[in-house]
């Protein structure tokens, strides 16, 4: 798989695969002869205690609030910054690193908003799926 440039929205495939490294999963259920997918929150983020687990038919969009509340937790390290000169018409810049079996990833995202500079980011910390 390809890793984001910053310069376009992340594939499906990248997108799941980035959420399920935020703890979030999908299940399949047959509805009327249908297979039907739902993405499954992660447990702790779960705010509808009287019907259970929280689901929807959707991935999560990559917005600054989810980022925030489901990826940036997993990091050790995180930083997004506003460039006032840029670089090729970029001008956000974001800084991320994972610890995991005792070594530290790193990974930094360059885009023209925040919401893919960080994204970019956080995608290429958490190991880019192969």
């Amino acid at each position: 798989m390809n890793e984001p440039t910053g310069k376009s929205i992340p594939s499906s495939e990248q997108r799941q695969w980035f959420w399920e490294q935020c703890g979030f999963r999908i299940e399949t259920e047959v509805k009327y002869g249908r297979s039907v997918h739902y993405w499954i929150y992660p447990h702790k983020h779960t705010s509808d205690l009287l019907f259970g687990t929280k689901r929807t038919s959707s991935a999560p969009s990559i917005d600054l609030n989810n980022l925030f509340k489901y990826a940036v937790p997993k990091l050790i390290y995180f930083s997004l910054a506003k460039m006032e000169k840029g670089y090729q018409g970029k001008h956000w810049i974001s800084e991320a690193r994972v610890e995991r079996d005792g070594r530290r990833y790193y990974g930094e995202g360059l885009a023209d908003n925040p919401e893919d500079a960080s994204f970019e980011a956080i995608y290429k910390a958490l190991g880019v799926k192969k």
